[in-house]
C-alpha cells in the first residue's frame, strides 16, 4: 500500500486476512504519521474503539475528560490550548480514541505533538514561550510534548471517563462565545460527517 525506502513500509494482503508495517530502526517516530494512523485505526476497530478526528481535554482537578470536536481549521488547536492555558489537561489537539465499557465510555489521545499555527500564536501569545521562528507552508510548526509540559498540564495518556462532547461551529466575525446544547443527532451528524471515512466499517456503534 504505501513503500518509503529507508523509513517504513505498509502492506494490506489482497485477501483482506492481515498485513504488517515495517518500520526501519530509528525511523519509530514515523508512526505518528499517516501510516501510524491508518494502523491504529485498524487496530482500535478490532478491539471496538474508535480512533476520533478530536481535541480531548482533562477536567482540572478530575478523572473526566472533554472531546472537542471541529472539521481541520476550525479552531480545535487553538480552543483545546486556550483551556489548557487555563487549566485543562491536553490529552491531544487532534486525535483521540473512544473506548466502550460499562458506564460511560472512556477517552485517551494521542500523545503527538500539537501543531501550532501562526494565527494561534497571535490569540494565544503566552504560547511564545514554546514555540520557534520556523513556519511551514501552511503557516504552521510542531510543538514537541515535553516543550508544551513546561507551559500547560500534559496528564500521562491513560482511558479517562468522557463527561461531554463538545463542538466547535463557525466563526460568526464576532467577538465572545456562544454556548448551546446540541440535540443529540445533531451532534452525532457533525461526528459523523468528520468521522466516517476514517475506515472501511465507518464509526463503530
Amino acid at each position: 500500500l504505501l513503500v518509503v525506502p529507508g523509513r517504513l513500509s505498509l502492506h494490506i494482503a489482497a485477501s483482506g486476512t492481515g498485513g504488517s508495517i515495517g518500520v526501519a530502526p530509528g525511523q519509530e517516530a514515523t508512526l505518528a504519521g499517516s501510516p501510524g494512523i491508518l494502523a491504529l485505526d485498524a487496530a482500535a476497530g478490532l478491539s471496538g474503539q474508535a480512533l476520533v478526528h478530536a481535541a480531548a481535554l482533562s477536567l482540572p482537578g478530575e478523572d473526566a475528560a472533554v472531546l472537542l470536536c471541529a472539521p481541520s481549521g476550525a479552531g480545535k488547536t487553538s480552543a483545546a490550548l486556550a483551556l489548557a492555558l487555563s487549566g485543562f489537561g491536553l490529552l491531544t489537539d487532534d486525535s483521540a480514541m473512544l473506548s466502550p465499557g460499562p458506564g460511560r465510555p472512556r477517552v485517551w489521545g494521542l500523545p503527538r505533538a500539537v501543531k501550532l499555527h501562526r494565527a494561534t500564536l497571535a490569540l494565544l501569545p503566552a504560547l511564545a514561550a514554546v514555540a520557534r521562528d520556523r513556519w511551514n507552508a501552511e503557516d504552521e510548526q510542531a510543538v514537541p510534548r515535553g516543550r508544551l509540559a513546561t507551559l500547560l498540564p500534559l496528564p500521562s495518556p491513560r482511558p479517562m471517563p468522557l463527561v461531554a462532547i463538545l463542538s466547535v461551529g463557525p466563526r460568526r466575525g464576532r467577538p465572545g462565545h456562544v454556548v448551546e446544547r446540541l440535540p443529540r443527532a445533531e451532534l452525532l451528524l457533525r461526528l459523523a460527517a468528520d468521522n466516517l471515512g476514517r475506515g472501511p466499517a465507518g464509526l463503530p456503534a
